[in-house]
């Protein structure tokens, strides 16, 4: 007898509600915020923490399941709090931004030029066609982690670790600019982009260009005209990839491809969201540097070396799709990658950050759905029923772990089974906005399987709005959507 599957899609894709919050403490309020903001400073330039938060707080900032990705989101978070701070943390926080770009080269630097005057009296600097990569004389110490390996195999008088990353900084604005056609950064077409490599500047200035070990780099802008600034690793923490080269050399490729996309994000809007901003740049690496793929195994894959580990992605299915936590938004390079595949190719990255130049995110990416005849609803329901074959559906999806399903209902005889969702035993994991669930049939039978839907017309006092699919799975994997309709009281 013929074995069928059928896969039960439930879809969260609205919340509608009004909030209304007023705090009459003022005062405990802003220096809670200072306290937050002093502390993701402290973890981003690897200070012991000097002020305790909430759990949520310590969250945003940790990655447990290998090291720290990207430092922008705190940075961002950190210039967004500055007009909110007191006086006494705006001057601690102000002593790690960079106010105006100590170097301000312009095009018509030579390659090569070494003296430069900067705030910071670092005495090394390598110029590339596009880019200024600045560093001090701190002894290499791998115990201590400052400096740079001073190997030059070449003899050019640059250690080969500057000459590398100027060289996949540089691949990276190839791909990006001249073939992609993105907008260049803010103040590139007549100044070259600074680099700063944190931890080399010993004792000058001490503490002001150092980065913690377990973050690859961030990406701001200086205060005075907006222009982009990267400052990178010393020490380029290593997760596992695919790259030839190595993984230190992935790592290093990926970060310059992810690192040159934020500048690039921040002259489209500076203030986005950072779950887009952090997906999008993510799907950058995987367009410039295809082979290292270091996605996969960091968000898309299962990490039984580890016992404090994140979850990956498509485990995860009911978390909401805008979801920030230090590890969420960057798998949702997923749904980035069914932007592209589906749509417009290779453009759905300056499409939709175009449209970010008046829209939030989510709206934008709304908008950019709709010019391409579909809309967030049903290109959201779409993506959630591809998921279920991810091998089929995404280039590289047949190395991601497949979709979790929260339940399986197994039945091989004809007749009647009725099986409530509402108990949370039975229902551990609601879906939260665009989020879903899946809820597998298994069955040997032949017949007419009726599905019934009752959903919750309120969720923790929040107006909900629901969407059922069934999804066929015959012998051959083909699947076959069918929906399910549902009346204003969610019911179908």
């Amino acid at each position: 007898m013929r074995k069928i599957n059928f896969t039960v899609l439930f879809v969260l894709l609205a919340f509608i509600c009004v909030i209304t919050f007023i705090n009459s403490n003022n005062s405990f309020a802003g220096e809670k915020l200072d306290n937050e903001i002093i502390d993701k400073l402290n973890t981003l330039i690897g200070k012991n923490k000097t002020y305790e938060t909430s759990p949520f707080t310590a969250l945003r900032i940790q990655r447990k399941r290998g090291p720290k990705k990207c430092g922008t989101p705190i940075m961002t978070e950190i210039m967004k709090a500055l007009p909110k701070l007191s006086p006494s943390a705006r001057a601690i926080v102000d002593g790690y931004i960079f106010k105006e770009s100590p170097i301000s080269a312009d095009r018509s630097w030579k390659k090569g030029y070494k003296q430069v005057n900067n705030e910071f009296g670092l005495s090394n600097t390598y110029v590339s066609d596009n880019f200024v990569i600045i560093w001090g004389d701190e002894t290499y110490s791998p115990t201590f982690g400052t400096g740079i390996p001073p190997d030059d195999d070449d003899g050019s008088g640059y250690p080969d670790f500057v000459e590398k990353l100027s060289s996949y900084f540089e691949n990276a604005w190839t791909k990006e600019i001249d073939e992609m056609g993105l907008k260049k950064p803010k103040k590139s077409s007549d100044k070259l982009i600074d680099i700063y490599i944190a931890n080399t500047a010993g004792d000058i200035k001490p503490g002001k260009l150092t980065l913690d070990s377990s973050f690859f780099a961030y990406t701001n802008t200086y205060t005075s005209n907006n222009m982009p600034y990267i400052v990178v690793n010393n020490v380029m923490p290593t997760t596992e990839n695919d790259d030839p080269a190595g993984a230190e050399t992935g790592s290093q490729k990926v970060t310059a491809a992810h690192e040159f996309s934020h500048a690039i994000q921040f002259a489209y809007d500076r203030n986005e969201s950072v779950w887009w901003q952090e997906a999008s740049a993510v799907w950058m690496e995987d367009q410039v540097y295809d082979e290292v793929n270091d996605y996969i195994y960091t968000y898309m894959m299962t990490d039984t070396s580890s016992i404090d580990q994140y979850s990956p992605w498509t485990s995860v299915p009911e978390i909401h799709l805008t979801k920030v936590n230090g590890f969420h938004e960057y798998g949702t390079v997923i749904f980035a990658k069914y932007l592209s595949q589906n749509y417009t190719g290779s453009d759905m990255f300056k499409d939709v950050w175009t449209l970010c130049k008046k829209k939030s995110a989510i709206k934008a990416i709304n908008s950019y759905l709709k010019n391409n005849g579909s809309s967030l609803k049903n290109g959201f329901i779409d993506f959630a029923v591809k998921n279920l074959d991810l091998g089929k559906n995404y280039e590289e999806g047949s190395r991601w772990q497949n979709v979790s399903k929260i339940k399986t209902i197994s039945f091989s005889a004809p007749g009647t089974i009725k099986k409530s969702i509402k108990s949370t035993s039975s229902f551990p994991h609601p879906p939260a906005y665009l989020g879903s669930n899946y809820i597998e049939i298994d069955t040997s039978v032949t017949g007419t399987l009726k599905i019934t839907f009752n959903g919750e017309k309120k969720y923790k006092g929040k107006k909900v709005k629901w969407k059922v699919k069934a999804v066929k799975q015959n012998i051959a994997d083909n699947l076959e959507v069918s929906n399910v309709s549902l009346n204003k009281s969610n019911k179908g």
